[in-house]
């Protein structure tokens, strides 16, 4: 008798143990809250000072440093290289005359002014030239006017026009030096910032660059 009892233990034991392994013992219900009782909304907590937004965006006005000084001595080159009346020497000066400013002007990064300099220095003779031309015919009796050379000045040729001509370069270059050649004002951040990455074996580093 003993025995079957002790046969019919192990199989109750082996029959609980595998029903325990195969059908978990089910999770307690989870109880909703009472009606009366309403979640409390988190606290509206200020950011970290290091979370805080930048700034807006401001701009300080700067100007750039003038170029004035590099114009008039390429001019004053290129007249003293014409005024050695040597073919080579009028030849020089007149290109350095023509291109200084084009030249001068592109490199501080004002190729449309270096392009007007270009066209101030060749057009204004042209125009002097034309404009002392016509003074200085206008400037004669009617008769020479007329066709008759017996009352004409005895200028061999059109001074009016020689001088409208030098007075034209002298303007050409007074504008390009004055106006041309002014410092520009240009506006630029107060400050600006970008984000920095440093990656190494050991850890990496986050951080922000700037200058103000």
């Amino acid at each position: 008798m003993r025995s079957i009892w002790l046969l019919v233990g192990l199989l109750g034991s082996d029959a609980l143990t595998g029903m325990a392994s195969a059908d978990p013992a089910p999770a307690p219900p989870v109880l909703a809250p009472p009606s009366s009782v309403r979640p409390v909304p988190p606290a509206d907590l200020d950011p970290p000072r290091s979370m805080r937004p930048l700034p807006p965006q401001a701009y300080v006005e700067e100007t750039e440093p003038s170029y004035r000084a590099h114009l008039f001595v390429a001019d004053v080159a290129a007249l003293g290289l014409t005024l050695t009346r040597s073919n080579g020497g009028i030849l020089a000066g007149t290109a350095v005359y023509l291109l200084d400013g084009l030249v001068i002007h592109g490199m501080h990064d004002r190729m449309g002014r270096g392009l007007g300099s270009l066209a101030l220095r060749a057009g204004l003779p042209v125009l002097g030239a034309i404009v002392g031309g016509a003074i200085w015919w206008h400037s004669q009796d009617a008769r020479c006017r007329a066709g008759d050379p017996d009352f004409c000045s005895d200028d061999e040729f059109n001074v009016g026009g020689l001088y409208g001509f030098g007075l034209g370069i002298l303007s050409a270059m007074v504008l390009d030096t004055a106006i041309l050649a002014r410092p520009a004002t240009r506006k630029r951040p107060a400050y600006t910032w970008s984000p920095n990455v440093l990656a190494t074996r050991e850890h990496v580093a986050l951080g922000i660059t700037g200058s103000f």
